[in-house]
């Protein structure tokens, strides 16, 4: 019969043996199901160096995101190709504030020189 100290030693042992197959077994079955829901095809691994503090906030955008770095990049990179609508109606205001602006600026700059030729004579 084993003595108690082989005997844990053995159960510890088959405890870890039984332990990284259930871990590679998980692992396999994510793989393969990640597989399955991302076309692998479609996509090229790219080695990309970053600065460290960029790497940092990266990260943690992708954790407060809830997705993982490279998503969050896919999804920053993606987001910057997308057009920028304009506000039409807001760009014409904001045109006509200025136009309104140059106008009244031209009347005092005119006056001025009015007032100059007069202090002339």
């Amino acid at each position: 019969m084993p003595s108690p100290q082989r005997h844990a030693f053995t159960i510890k042992a088959q405890h870890a043996s039984v332990n990284s197959t259930v871990k590679a077994f998980f692992k396999r079955c994510y793989t393969r199901r990640m597989a399955q829901l991302t076309p692998q095809d479609d996509y090229l691994k790219t080695a990309l160096r970053l600065p460290r503090e960029l790497h940092s906030r990266i990260q943690e955008a992708a954790a407060k995101s809830g997705r993982s770095m490279n998503a969050e990049l896919i999804h920053r990179l993606e987001s910057s190709f997308q057009p920028t609508t304009i506000d039409e109606s807001a760009v014409a205001d904001r045109l006509l504030i200025m136009l309104r602006r140059a106008a009244q600026l031209e009347m005092e700059f005119e006056r001025q020189q009015m007032d100059l030729d007069l202090d002339s004579e």
